[in-house]
């Protein structure tokens, strides 16, 4: 990778860290540079797209299926449309199994589903028997 890279970028450090994190040591150089050069931000130009595409192409797919599959959007003739918004919703938070079991036993969130009955009057009616009484 050294070998492909036009120059080496240092980054001295102060403080207690003595090395960052890849993603932030990227982003702080890409704010700085953007912050010299404002110029520089823009979209490539349908040729430079395709040049790009060309060059990448043989490194993205991993056999014959990918290649075919990937081939519509290599070649530009379809396009790639933004990924859709793959956070959760606000109403389809995950909560792990053990905090919704809790959950599940606490008064208010019983009253608020709509179950009056108390966890120790579940605990009560399991442990209880009952006996047929003969006529």
């Amino acid at each position: 990778m050294l070998r492909a890279a036009h120059r080496r970028v240092y980054m001295p450090l102060f403080g207690f860290s003595e090395s960052l994190n890849l993603s932030v040591a990227t982003a702080l150089v890409l704010q700085r540079l953007l912050n010299w050069f404002p110029e520089i931000r823009g979209d490539l130009d349908e040729q430079e797209k395709q040049q790009l595409r060309a060059k990448w192409h043989p490194q993205l797919v991993g056999n014959p299926t990918q290649a075919a599959q990937a081939e519509p959007w290599t070649s530009g003739s379809e396009l790639i449309r933004p990924l859709d918004d793959l956070r959760r919703e606000k109403h389809e938070a995950w909560v792990p199994k053990s905090v919704r079991r809790r959950e599940q036993t606490m008064p208010e969130v019983r009253e608020r589903l709509g179950k009056r009955k108390q966890p120790s009057e579940d605990r009560h009616a399991d442990n209880v028997k009952t006996q047929e009484i003969p006529e």
